[in-house]
């Protein structure tokens, strides 16, 4: 929100209106506090589930699902506009952080890893229902979908930073724009959504068995192998094969490793001391994740 947590917290006690909802919502912590914030944004994002759209009943196999230009779109969106480059899964987002060339100074995710190459980066937003959230960017200042659209063709501001993954020279007809919109439309429901009845938690975690190896390769945006195993003290070289710059970073009580920027065709060397397991990530793609067992 714009504002150190306290200034926030000071702020929404201080609103009559606010500091009486925050003591129907929490009888037996009437207080505005850092915890009861977060807790009210948690449940409230919580009902931001959407159903099934047509979309997915057309994935399913279902060919009237869609209109002809809907799935026009969605060829559009995988190929030439480049837009599922950044926007996959199920989400249509890879959780990554990308600057995209919105005219502005906001260090985005830059000021909080200090990486320059990461400055200007903002986390690729899901889609599910995008039609029901504008304004559109980090910022809010792109009012409409045509908007954003006519930003990826015209309005990208040449830095450094800007990723490989970002289409350049984009340029859409009338139509084209229309399909576009058209399919992005029926990523969302129908009527409005409701909130679930019941939330299931969906967490990540080791994937396949842990092979025993020294080098670990970056490609597309993954770790390849997933889930590695090697002996206390021994070295583990993680390579950069992919066209874009990555960051390895072990956080946890036993050891703290950040690497910093690395580039294409760099390698990262970690040793680790102490028996466990742990997990290493991309700070720029935070869906990257290898399982490393650390045996005796």
């Amino acid at each position: 929100m714009a504002q150190p947590l306290a200034d926030l917290v000071a702020k929404l006690a201080a609103d009559p209106g606010y500091a009486r909802a925050f003591a129907q919502a929490f009888p037996r912590d009437p207080r505005v506090s850092a915890q009861t914030i977060v807790k009210a944004l948690a449940t409230y994002e919580r009902t931001l589930v959407s159903p099934r759209t047509r979309f997915d009943r057309w994935i399913d196999g279902d060919d009237t699902a869609l209109s002809a230009g809907e799935a026009a779109g969605f060829r559009l969106f995988a190929g030439k506009a480049g837009c599922a480059n950044c926007h996959d899964g199920w989400t249509f987002t890879d959780s990554a952080y990308y600057d995209t060339g919105l005219p502005g100074e906001d260090r985005g995710r830059g000021a909080v890893l200090k990486l320059p190459v990461a400055e200007h980066a903002f986390k690729t937003p899901g889609l599910r229902e995008v039609t029901r959230s504008a304004p559109y960017m980090h910022d809010g200042t792109l009012a409409t979908l045509d908007d954003v659209i006519g930003h990826y063709e015209r309005g990208i501001v040449a830095r450094p930073t800007l990723p490989v993954d970002l289409p350049r020279a984009l340029s859409l007809t009338e139509g084209e724009r229309r399909n576009l919109i058209a399919f992005l439309a029926t990523l969302g429901s129908e009527d409005d959504p409701q909130p679930p009845a019941k939330i299931v938690a969906v967490t990540s975690g080791e994937s396949g068995p842990a092979m025993p190896v020294s080098t670990v390769s970056q490609s597309e945006k993954a770790f390849h192998p997933t889930h590695v195993r090697v002996k206390r003290g021994e070295r583990l070289w993680i390579v950069n094969n992919d066209a874009r710059t990555h960051n390895v970073r072990i956080f946890d009580p036993k050891m703290d490793v950040d690497s910093g920027a690395q580039e294409p065709g760099e390698t990262v060397e970690i040793r680790f001391p102490q028996t466990g397991e742990f997990l290493v990530s991309c700070a720029i793609h935070p869906k990257m994740e290898l399982w490393v067992d650390v045996t005796p």
